[in-house]
């Protein structure tokens, strides 16, 4: 493929509306997205989403450790395998974290079923975690017998506004206008032109685009390009550089029972695009995309995400979620006048 970018003023023409097949953003055109771990699908359900969530939490702030959802350890009396909501395993040391997300706080019976399974699995330590926190009872049985509790604690506005970002979270994207479409007469479009293989060269014209573009700048494209099937074409639009932020939608602190929210050194905050989850513990943090949840704008692709932030801190980026079901739609006019002189 060939082609020529420059800023540039056009009138656009009455679109088509397509929608493409989405198979065509797996893969190549996510490029960018390191995960930190292997891409996987979030649960809906609630007791083991609150899992997932306390093993990456655990995976921030025992980083030089494994951290392992939902793992089975063998009983020693039994030979049988136990599961474990979370383990952690460093060196010889081993945690189990177990989660509860419950109406209400979680009263001394539970702490007492902890300290006997902590025994019984000869762990090193177990931690208690719950959504609505601990009644005074079971506070003062799990300092007596060495259990560690955490809970969440949600921030109040003015402490976020008085705690701010760690960081900023954007998408950068290309928008393009109309998108016209110049091939032979008689070519088949609708079957061998329109969906996955338009979306392979839309896909080309993007990374062929200046990184970065001006933002406001209008810049023409265009291309010529050979389909597979429907042979040689030309692709004329324009297209710019198009930034949304990811505001902050509500912080959790995560910690002791006993600890106010403001003073915890770890929190979770969640964004509203993309159900994005922002996990920080001291200089370290995570953030993780749920691809499942991502509504793209119509003629909009997504380039990259952007993390800015003012202090040094080791970041790891997760994707959770299948990126095989993104799609996308775009505003195609065919026009049957291409010839080998275009």
């Amino acid at each position: 493929m060939s082609g020529h970018f420059q800023p540039h003023q056009t009138t656009a023409a009455k679109p088509t509306r397509l929608a493409p097949h989405p198979e065509i953003l797996s893969g190549k055109p996510w490029g960018w997205v390191r995960p930190y771990r292997s891409a996987r699908s979030m649960t809906t359900k609630k007791g083991k989403s609150l899992e997932q969530l306390a093993e990456r939490i655990h995976s921030v702030i025992d980083r030089d450790a494994k951290v392992t959802w939902n793992k089975g350890v063998v009983d020693p009396d039994t030979g049988r395998l136990r599961q474990v909501d979370v383990l952690i395993e460093r060196g010889t040391h081993v945690t189990h974290v177990e989660c509860r997300d419950h109406i209400g706080p979680q009263d001394v019976k539970w702490i007492e079923e902890l300290i006997g399974r902590k025994d019984s699995l000869k762990a090193d330590a177990m931690i208690a975690v719950s959504t609505s926190g601990f009644t005074p009872q079971a506070v003062v049985k799990a300092k007596a017998k060495g259990i560690f509790l955490r809970d969440f604690s949600e921030l109040t506005d003015q402490e976020i506004g008085e705690w701010g970002a760690i960081v900023d979270i954007s998408a950068n994207y290309v928008e393009f206008e109309t998108i016209h479409l110049h091939v032979r007469e008689g070519t088949d479009s609708a079957k061998t032109i329109l969906g996955s293989p338009l979306m392979l060269v839309i896909q080309e014209i993007v990374s062929q685009l200046p990184d970065p573009l001006a933002e406001g700048v209008w810049y023409r494209v265009n291309a010529s390009v050979s389909f597979p099937k429907g042979g040689p074409a030309c692709i004329q639009s324009r297209c710019r550089a198009v930034k949304r932020d990811f505001p902050i939608a509500s912080v959790r602190a995560y910690g002791e029972p006993d600890v106010s929210a403001a003073s915890r050194t770890t929190t979770i905050d969640t964004r509203t695009q993309f159900k994005t989850e922002a996990i920080f513990s001291g200089n370290h943090g995570q953030i993780t995309f749920d691809l499942s949840r991502i509504e793209m704008p119509p003629n909009h692709w997504l380039r990259h995400w952007s993390v800015v932030g003012e202090q040094i801190m080791t970041m790891h980026i997760e994707t959770i979620g299948n990126i095989d079901f993104i799609s996308t739609s775009f505003d195609v006019k065919i026009i049957s006048d291409y010839t080998d002189d275009n």
